[in-house]
């Protein structure tokens, strides 16, 4: 996207590699995820409880 497809901010609000973006989100939901499975865990033993 080049700048003269938005003359009225004078910039490109939106600018950046959506492959890149696209992958970081991926990432930090399988991180989401696992640091969820993690918390069960520990809740888990914390209650003494089988996983």
């Amino acid at each position: 996207m080049s700048e003269g497809k938005y003359p009225a901010l004078g910039f490109d609000p939106a600018r950046g590699n959506v492959g890149t973006v696209r992958e970081l989100a991926s990432q930090m939901s399988d991180t989401a995820t696992y640091a969820g499975e993690a918390h069960e865990v520990l809740v888990s033993v914390q209650q003494n409880k089988d996983v």
